[in-house]
């Protein structure tokens, strides 16, 4: 998957990546920057599948979307200026998208919108109040950016948001139109910020964020689990640090005990959380 002159380029594979389809959708539909699963892309299975091109120059936010692995791709649209932040289908029919406008530097104003028949139709089921207040109808504040957005089966969700140095967390029970805040707990870190969310093996409830923990000279690296989609997290000390200036290392865990994190210098494993202490007593695997 990539762009290329503004085209993106999508294949798929049925034999373990010895031949490769194009599943591209038409080159009439321009893109400018590469996307990111979750954020600009989704699919529920081999065949049902959206891709998000994000608003260029003021113009509507476009969704493609295919029920036949990319043989063909339908169209609908965002109104103008919506940014996507998220995507995430829990079923061929069933999704929500996470949107904001910018209002400074700083913050957004959210919309979520949610479909119930596979993208053809998108209704905005809640947003903040666009006015950088802390109170809106739907409890989503304008304060603060957006970095991840999940949802479960049984119309249970959660958003994080970085807001003042930190990580705020938010749950809902029914389907995004209202929205409370949960507590999490990251020991230690006056300064976070929290990355998008990665879903963990075995469970649509499982999820972990990836936070970063800033300090004067070095960068913690601290995750928030769930395993109720969001209606308790556990703040985990990953074991990890590296310099402020060094390339911040990829991280992925199955569960809140297995995990990998990617460096300049190879890959580690750890089976028990990073918990050990040290990146070196994990166990590594050269690249």
């Amino acid at each position: 998957m990539g762009v290329t002159h503004n085209e993106l380029r999508l294949y798929d594979t049925h034999d373990g990546g010895k031949t490769w389809n194009n599943i591209s959708p038409s080159e009439n539909v321009q893109f400018q920057d590469k996307l990111e699963y979750g954020k600009d892309i989704s699919f529920t299975d081999s065949r049902h599948g959206w891709v998000v091109r994000q608003n260029l120059d003021k113009t509507a936010t476009v969704i493609l979307r295919t029920a036949d692995g990319g043989q063909s791709w339908d169209v609908s649209a965002l109104p103008s200026g919506d940014h996507v932040s998220s995507i995430q289908y829990v079923n061929p029919t069933t999704g929500w998208i996470m949107a904001y406008v910018n209002l400074n530097e700083q913050d957004q104003q959210k919309l979520l919108y949610h479909t119930a028949d596979g993208g053809a139709t998108w209704n905005k089921v809640a947003q903040s109040s666009g006015m950088t207040s802390n109170k809106s109808g739907s409890g989503l504040p304008d304060r603060g950016s957006l970095a991840g957005m999940s949802f479960s089966s049984n119309n249970q969700g959660f958003v994080a948001i970085n807001l003042d140095n930190s990580v705020k967390l938010y749950k809902t029970l029914n389907q995004g139109k209202t929205w409370t805040p949960v507590a999490n707990r990251i020991q230690g870190c006056p300064q976070a910020k929290a990355e998008a969310q990665q879903s963990l093996k075995g469970s649509s409830a499982s999820y972990w964020i990836p936070v970063l923990c800033y300090g004067d000279k070095a960068i913690k690296y601290n995750g928030l689990f769930t395993n109720d989609t969001g209606t308790q997290w556990n703040g985990v000390p990953l074991g990890l640090s590296s310099n402020i200036n060094s390339i911040i290392p990829g991280r992925t865990f199955l569960n809140e005990k297995e995990g990998w994190i990617i460096t300049e210098t190879g890959m580690s494993r750890t089976m028990d959380g990073g918990r050990r202490g040290q990146v070196s007593q994990a166990t590594k695997c050269y690249l």
